[in-house]
């Protein structure tokens, strides 16, 4: 298997399942009457919550502002910022900084099959820079 592979289907946990799961549940919840960045703090609320349940302390409402504030309405950025938080809570950071453009790359796929066309992120170079700017800013 490529490192790509393992990135996109490794099992539950894997960046690739966190880009479908958080992108399912984004369409699931979003409706015109619902603002992408009211979901998007739902989905993250849900998420924290369950981490607490397990001893985690990953998120918190500061963090999960500061990431709707940067999202641009994009789930895939909140869910990229949260997997590279979980993953420094358990002193894996460094693999993320360390794969960074494969980690994109895995999650802006996996999203971009399950959102309309004209809903995709296309521009991986400036998606990329984005989430880079936010990660150096506020969690390196």
């Amino acid at each position: 298997m490529t490192a790509y592979e393992i990135l996109d289907n490794g099992g539950p946990g894997c960046p690739g399942e966190t880009a479908r799961v958080m992108t399912r549940n984004y369409i699931e919840f979003k409706s015109p009457f619902k603002s992408s960045n009211s979901v998007i703090r739902k989905i993250l609320n849900d998420r924290d919550v369950v981490y607490k349940q397990i001893g985690m302390d990953v998120l918190n409402s500061v963090l999960i502002e500061k990431i709707i504030q940067k999202a641009n309405g994009e789930i895939l950025f909140a869910a990229f910022v949260e997997m590279a938080i979980t993953n420094k809570t358990t002193n894996n950071f460094n693999a993320v900084m360390e794969n960074f453009d494969i980690l994109v790359e895995v999650m802006l796929d996996n999203y971009n099959r399950l959102v309309p066309a004209n809903k995709g992120i296309y521009d991986f170079t400036s998606f990329k820079n984005r989430l880079m700017l936010f990660m150096k800013s506020e969690l390196i």
